[in-house]
């Protein structure tokens, strides 16, 4: 078996589409259109625009409304209106580890379904290819000689 990338797992675009609406795995929607997917040290994310969230579906927990009013914090943390409870982050400071951009939206792409794919990665390993059938050798007026 061939192990994949991450970039040739994934079944949606890697430069986003704006036409793909994404979908906890109970059907709440998230976001309608991407700008990228983000690969970086701790894995795969879909960034999203601000303007792309449906941010009635999402709100922020108890234990992450203090960032709100903090200055120097990663990223505010959001959680969806269901009991799926993706996790959406509002990027508000750079990392070393990934491209992420301040301003941007980004969420976990197992965590979520879109309108085209239930799953959005291929699995880690391909499928072994199958055996080539054996050809069986055809008799020749010349083997008995």
């Amino acid at each position: 078996m061939k192990r994949r990338t991450y970039k040739d797992r994934f079944k949606i675009p890697l430069d986003g589409d704006s036409t793909i609406k994404f979908y906890t795995k109970k059907d709440l929607l998230l976001a309608s259109g991407y700008t990228r997917i983000v690969i970086g040290g701790r894995g795969p994310y879909i960034e999203f625009e601000s303007s792309q969230i449906a941010h009635d579906n999402i709100y922020v927990p108890k234990h992450a409304e203090h960032k709100l009013d903090m200055t120097l914090t990663y990223y505010h943390e959001y959680r969806s209106n269901d009991n799926c409870f993706v996790k959406l982050y509002d990027q508000k400071m750079g990392v070393s580890y990934a491209d992420y951009v301040i301003g941007m939206w980004y969420i976990c792409p197992t965590k979520v379904k879109t309108d085209k794919f239930d799953d959005l990665l291929l699995p880690l390993y391909s499928e072994p290819s199958p055996e080539p059938e054996p050809v069986e050798k055809e008799e020749s007026l010349f083997d008995n000689l």
